[in-house]
């Protein structure tokens, strides 16, 4: 996806909002959707690296185990703070749309 407008998005921890990741007009997000945990070694070695190598920014939209493999991934082989700022984790039931 490019973006079309500058925006922001929170990281919050514990439900506080501890800063914010500003993104810019023309910038590109890839969008993953996970629904099956991953092993850690694909995601260090293949997957993360390509992502943040051809994208600005990357959002995960995972199921809960996938969810906290992605979490972990991020934290563990992104060393650089810059890098694991550019990977947005979200769960993905809070996006879905539910019916009536």
């Amino acid at each position: 996806m490019h973006l079309k407008e500058d925006g922001t998005w929170d990281i919050r921890v514990a439900g506080q909002v501890v800063d914010t990741v500003a993104m810019q007009r023309e910038q590109r997000v890839a969008i993953e959707i996970e629904l099956s945990r991953k092993s850690f070694e694909r995601l260090n070695h293949r997957v993360l690296p390509s992502l943040l190598e051809h994208y600005d920014y990357v959002w995960y939209f995972c199921d809960e185990p996938a969810r906290q493999a992605v979490y972990k991934a991020r934290g563990e082989y992104l060393k650089a703070e810059a890098d694991q700022r550019r990977i947005r984790i979200m769960k993905l039931e809070d996006y879905l749309e539910r019916e009536a």
